[in-house]
């Protein structure tokens, strides 16, 4: 991959549970990195459900290969969040790209 692809600087977080003050488990994520990334739009699209107009929006977050992201994790880039919706993808099993498949959440 070459550098000049990876412009976008996005921060990795991952879920942690923590206890409010009423003693209940709260998920909060938390930064554990922040990489350069590119950021591909894969998909948009629609969809009703109970009679609820409904969107989701794909797409492909590629950063330098890493071992530590998992799929219960999320990249946020610019205020956006990003859900990682299946297990990272190390390309052509050389340990030097990821892609994460996301979807669009804010």
């Amino acid at each position: 991959m070459r550098a000049g692809k990876l412009r976008f600087l996005v921060s990795l977080q991952s879920a942690t549970a923590v206890e409010d003050d009423y003693g209940e488990d709260v998920t909060t994520f938390t930064e554990y990195a922040s990489v350069y990334a590119d950021i591909i739009p894969l998909s948009g699209k629609e969809f009703f459900a109970a009679q609820q107009v409904n969107s989701e929006i794909t797409i492909k977050v590629i950063i330098r290969y890493r071992d530590d992201v998992k799929a219960s994790h999320r990249v946020v880039y610019n205020n956006q969040v990003f859900e990682i919706a299946a297990p990272p993808i190390n390309v052509r099993m050389r340990n030097r790209d990821l892609q994460l498949l996301c979807k669009v959440l804010s």
